[in-house]
């Protein structure tokens, strides 16, 4: 793995602040071990904050001391305390309710 040990020395040095890799991150290092496992676990011990990003998930964090750094870096509500956060999580799973004649408006009624 030339292209890790490239990036550790990088990384190691302080060369830059951030690194972004992309391509084939769900690989695997060795059998039952991601890539991104791997990387999280070589270089996390001596950072703060990681980042991962990925479409289905967004933006999330490999440790929840991460998370827990993040929220508070960027001065955000932590979801427990939010309470539009916690009412989508509560509404989690169950299906929408039910609409009745009485929810359709005129232009509505036009359009059926």
């Amino acid at each position: 793995m030339r292209w890790f040990d490239e990036l550790k020395a990088k990384y190691t040095a302080g060369v830059a602040h951030c690194f972004l890799l992309h391509g084939a991150v769900d690989d695997y290092v060795v059998p039952g071990v991601s890539l991104q496992r791997f990387l999280c676990l070589a270089l996390g011990r001596t950072r703060d904050l990681i980042l991962c990003y990925n479409i289905a998930d967004g933006i999330t964090c490999p440790a929840p001391s991460m998370r827990r750094n993040l929220i508070r870096w960027l001065g955000l509500t932590p979801p427990e305390r939010d309470p539009v956060a916690a009412a989508l999580a509560r509404s989690r799973g169950r299906p929408p309710p039910a609409r009745t004649r009485a929810d359709i408006t005129p232009a509505q009624e036009r359009h059926r």
